[in-house]
């Protein structure tokens, strides 16, 4: 006991308290990634200064776009048409009301009719530029209420609320990805020790180092605009269980093969010596190949660079912590098993 208070106690107190902050001081991810996390071209592309002309005929850059769509499965007639200008122009009325600077629709003559207009007659396209808010998806569903035409289907569409949709739908595929992750790497665990307690606490450790390494960018990226996007989690939560699984695996391998043969605190130094070293050399080849990314143009590929912070945390955390568990449970880590004879390695 005294050789693992003197050894490990602080590691666990360190990363407990590591840990809370990270909880504590982590900022609102969604609001985060709506601001800094949009995928951009490079400056030098067509597309990006095509967007920069479009910005600039914009009114405001605090103005967005909401597009109305009306569609119906025959020809829009005369009475549509009525009802549609009819809705424009209570709009326009109430302008400051719904915080609306531009109307463009079919009652700004001929030629803007025919662009607003499909060729079969079929659908209509009303754009509003609204002044560009945090309640903006509130703004739009109010404009689209009072737009609505009884006896034809009205949809609402923008840049940024099919931004803050795309946003939304990975934040829902982040919750699938990490609970299927949990599953699979649990059972994964299971079949290779036989035991229920290393699953539990393989977890642990690249949970920790998951919360800390999320925490970190995103407070990287509000302070210093490090590079994040939608993607910036997934990208995490794949990296860091499933190369954090394999750290594991190789480490409590290891460490079960040394205890056939001696206790756990002479087990622990031999892992050291070679797992552990094995583990840090492969780590930093995988932190050296993500770092790399931060030389691309496409902001997508760049956003991958947090996968480097994450990965130098995981193998801080699963080169000490790991150490701490082995040295409290010894063989209790492989608990029902109490088979530490070296075997050959299965061939399925």
């Amino acid at each position: 006991m005294n050789w693992i208070r003197r050894n490990y106690v602080a590691t666990i107190i360190i990363w407990l308290f590591l840990t809370i902050v990270s909880v504590v001081t982590l900022p609102d991810i969604s609001a985060l990634i709506r601001q800094k996390g949009q995928v951009t071209l490079p400056a030098t592309s067509e597309s990006f200064q095509a967007y920069k002309l479009n910005k600039q005929m914009q009114i405001g850059e605090n103005s967005s776009s909401v597009v109305i769509v009306y569609h119906k499965e025959s020809k829009l007639n005369q009475e549509d048409q009525r009802k549609i200008n009819e809705r424009v122009k209570q709009l326009a009325r109430q302008k400051k009301n719904y915080q609306v600077n531009k109307i463009t629709s079919a009652l700004n003559g001929k030629e803007v009719a025919k662009q607003v207009i499909s060729r079969n007659q079929q659908t209509e396209l009303v754009n509003v530029d609204v002044e560009k808010t945090a309640n903006f998806d509130h703004q739009a569903q109010r404009i689209k209420r009072l737009l609505k035409v009884e006896g034809l289907q009205t949809y609402v569409t923008s840049d940024t609320l099919l931004a803050d949709e795309f946003s939304n739908t990975t934040e829902e595929g982040i919750k699938k990805t990490e609970v299927i992750a949990i599953i699979f790497i649990f059972i994964v665990l299971v079949l290779v020790f036989r035991s229920l307690i290393i699953p539990l606490v393989s977890l642990l450790n690249v949970g920790i180092a998951m919360i800390i390494s999320l925490s970190l960018v995103m407070n990287l990226a509000k302070y210093f605009n490090f590079p994040i996007s939608d993607f910036t989690q997934v990208f995490l939560v794949i990296i860091l269980f499933g190369i954090g699984t394999d750290y594991n695996i190789l480490l409590y391998d290891k460490f079960k093969e040394e205890l056939a043969n001696s206790n756990q605190y002479q087990a622990i130094n031999v892992v050291k010596a070679s797992a552990g070293r094995t583990i840090l050399y492969s780590g930093l080849s995988v932190f050296i190949g993500f770092a790399a990314l931060s030389f691309a143009k496409f902001s997508f590929y760049r956003s991958a660079v947090s996968c480097s912070v994450g990965v130098l945390v995981l193998l801080a955390v699963l080169l000490t912590l790991n150490y701490f568990f082995m040295a409290v449970l010894g063989r209790k880590l492989f608990w029902p098993s109490h088979n530490f004879k070296v075997q050959q390695s299965s061939q399925f």
